[in-house]
């Protein structure tokens, strides 16, 4: 339970762009939000606290679950994986190349990459283009060759920045949504504050998660302790497979 969780924080996928009051620096290298999930699965609603941090070099990307239980994962952009338990003082650690800190949605919105969220890199192209109430909607589908559960992938921006994925199965069956919305600018980034998810299951069941985020750092002012977490020495190591 708590690994998947932990999953579900780390990467990380609107309505019109709000005004809203931003930080501003020349120079950005590191930042940081707090965030508050809620998950609601069969009727039972689920809330998860934590802290998001990202450092522009190297495109580390560290989450440090504060509710219900603590622990903190790190990940980098070559897939390389960390996850310390503080409690059992251990960490498990592996390397999924399909899921890295590149993949997050937030990096897109770091990198300002979101003219396609990385559906390019992934091995996608577009297959139709439409405007409608001035959205322009981008239809993706996999390359030749690409292996991939996605056959169908719907993106919709508005005033350039992203605001809708819906994911679709080989049948055409929906299999998630991603709602990016209350837009604010911090330094010179356009970050969605609140990112709502549902994913469906084949009997048709949906699990929806709520995030929203809140009290941007930047710079000097984000934690260092977390930012550059160093995991202990002593911490029992559990190695999996690369993924």
């Amino acid at each position: 339970m708590k690994r998947s969780l932990t999953f579900v924080f780390i990467f990380f996928v609107l309505s019109s762009l709000p005004e809203s009051k931003s930080l501003t620096l020349a120079t950005t290298s590191k930042i940081s939000l707090d965030f508050t999930s809620k998950i609601l699965d069969k009727g039972k609603v689920l809330i998860v606290k934590g802290e998001l941090y990202y450092k522009f070099n190297g495109g580390v990307m560290t989450t440090r679950l504060t509710k219900p239980f603590e622990n903190i994962t790190i990940i980098n952009n070559f897939g390389d994986t960390k996850i310390y338990d503080p409690i059992e003082n251990s960490v498990i650690q592996f390397n999924n190349k399909n899921n890295t800190s590149e993949t997050s949605y937030f990096d897109h919105f770091f990198k300002k990459s979101y003219s396609d969220m990385g559906l390019s890199k992934l091995g996608y192209k577009i297959t139709k283009t439409s405007v409608e109430d001035g959205s322009l909607i981008t239809i993706w589908t996999p390359k030749e060759g690409s292996q991939t559960p996605l056959k169908k992938i719907e993106l919709v921006h508005e005033k350039t920045l992203p605001i809708y994925l819906h994911f679709y199965s080989s049948n055409n069956k929906t299999l998630g949504k991603i709602y990016f919305s209350n837009y604010q600018k911090v330094a010179d980034y356009f970050i969605p504050f609140l990112i709502t998810e549902f994913s469906y299951s084949n009997k048709g069941d949906s699990i929806i998660t709520r995030k929203e985020y809140s009290n941007p750092k930047l710079n000097e002012k984000v934690d260092n302790k977390y930012i550059d977490f160093v995991i202990p020495a002593n911490a029992k190591i559990i190695t999996e497979k690369s993924k």
